[in-house]
C-alpha cells in the first residue's frame, strides 16, 4: 500500500479516500502558498519567519529592505554633499582661471604697448 505526501495511504477505489484527498487538496488550495504558473500566490495571507536573503533570487523581508533603503539614502546624501563641495571648488577654480586670463591679457597688452613705444 503506497502513502501520499500527506502520509495518507492511497487506495484508488475507496470513496472515503477520494473524499479525504479532495478535502486536503481544497484546503491546500484555499490556505497555502500556491504555485500559479511561474509565481507563488499567498492569497492575501502573510508570509512569516522569512530568512534573510542569501542568493539574488531569495525573497527579502521588510526589515532587510528598510535597512538597505536607509543605507542607500545615506550614501546618496553623502554623494550629494561631496558633489556640492566639488561644484563649489569648480566655481572657485573657474573664477581663478578667469582672473589669470584677465591678468595675462592685461600683461600682454602692456608688453605690446612698451614694445611699440621702443620702436
Amino acid at each position: 500500500m503506497s502513502i501520499n505526501k500527506f502520509g495518507i495511504s492511497e487506495r484508488r477505489n475507496d470513496d472515503s479516500s477520494q473524499r479525504w484527498n479532495a478535502i486536503v487538496r481544497n484546503y491546500v488550495r484555499e490556505n497555502a502558498l500556491c504555485r500559479v504558473a511561474t509565481d507563488f500566490d499567498a492569497r492575501l495571507h502573510k508570509i512569516r519567519r522569512l530568512a534573510l536573503p542569501e542568493a539574488d533570487t531569495d525573497a527579502a523581508n521588510k526589515l532587510f529592505v528598510e535597512q538597505h533603503v536607509k543605507t542607500l539614502a545615506n550614501h546618496q546624501k553623502e554623494s550629494d554633499e561631496r558633489q556640492t563641495l566639488c561644484e563649489k571648488d569648480v566655481r572657485a577654480l573657474q573664477a581663478a582661471v578667469n582672473e589669470l586670463q584677465r591678468i595675462i591679457i592685461k600683461t600682454e597688452s602692456e608688453i605690446t604697448t612698451k614694445e611699440n613705444e621702443r620702436q
